[in-house]
């Protein structure tokens, strides 16, 4: 017989943080992206167009990241609420 113990209020509690930090690092790329572009701008020639590269590279590196962390916040919710029904689901066949 399977046997677990579960803090649906520590998922739903980590949910919020992974969700809250996942923002801040929105906020902070969106900074950084924003001083690359100057950057571009201004840059010409070949060094210029292999840093485009590797800028393009990050940003798409960054976007799996945010996904990763968007999942995995969607996943604590959904399980923490899951946890949360069944045992008001149990707890009420016993009323």
């Amino acid at each position: 017989m399977a046997q677990f113990t579960v803090d649906s209020e520590s998922l739903l509690a980590t949910r919020a943080e992974v969700s809250a930090g996942s923002d801040r690092l929105r906020g902070e790329v969106a900074f950084i992206m924003g001083r690359v572009q100057q950057l571009e701008a201004a840059w010409q020639g070949s060094a210029a167009q292999a840093f485009q590269g590797l800028a393009a590279e990050w940003q798409a590196l960054h976007l799996q990241v945010e996904e990763a962390l968007d999942n995995l916040a969607r996943r604590l919710e959904l399980a923490g609420t899951g946890y949360q029904q069944v045992e008001a689901d149990v707890a009420s066949m016993f009323r």
